[in-house]
């Protein structure tokens, strides 16, 4: 019987999700998970297509579409799962001081506050930034505080973050 089926979008939506949450933790857990991560998307990629090239061939367009939906779909949703996952790090950050290397940095009147969100690995940075003077977004010429407050990241980040949630931004340089 030729159907449409949802469960193969579903199921690889949540391991992309999941595995998405994982690789945003700092550390070595980071390493081993974006490795697993790159084998279970190559296996998963490879399934979907021979079940999907089996149902074309049986002549079952929809359940073979279903499946190759399955491989696309979290590919268009790939901006608002890391986001999610952004979201989810934020808050393990913010309420149990978890998901960062190390303690966070703080200016006078912590005002701005890094937490570092780098995976460890060489060249890769990667901060969150609570600013409530959202001056972190403005390029360095038009801040009003000065860029001592901002922990000496105010002319890597100047201009060069992404707004992830209220006053919460993510700097990577």
């Amino acid at each position: 019987m030729d159907r449409w089926l949802f469960w193969p979008v579903f199921t690889s939506l949540t391991i992309v999700t999941a595995l998405a949450l994982l690789c945003g933790f700092p550390g070595r857990l980071n390493l081993i998970v974006e490795a697993i991560s790159v084998l279970v998307c190559v296996i998963a990629c490879i399934a979907l297509l021979g079940v999907a090239l089996i149902s074309a061939i049986k002549k079952r367009p929809r359940r073979a579409s279903s499946f190759l939906l399955a491989m696309i779909v979290p590919v268009l949703l790939w901006w608002p799962i890391n986001w999610v996952a952004d979201c989810v790090h934020l808050g393990i950050t913010i309420g149990f001081g978890a998901g960062q290397l190390g303690a966070s940095s703080s200016s006078d009147g912590s005002r701005f506050v890094a937490y570092d969100w780098s995976t460890g690995f060489a060249g890769s940075n990667k901060l969150l930034i609570h600013d409530e003077t959202n001056e972190i977004a403005l390029p360095v010429a038009q801040h009003t505080h000065p860029l001592a407050s901002e922990i000496g990241l105010g002319e890597d980040c100047a201009g060069n973050v992404g707004h992830l949630l209220g006053h919460y931004y993510i700097c990577e340089f």
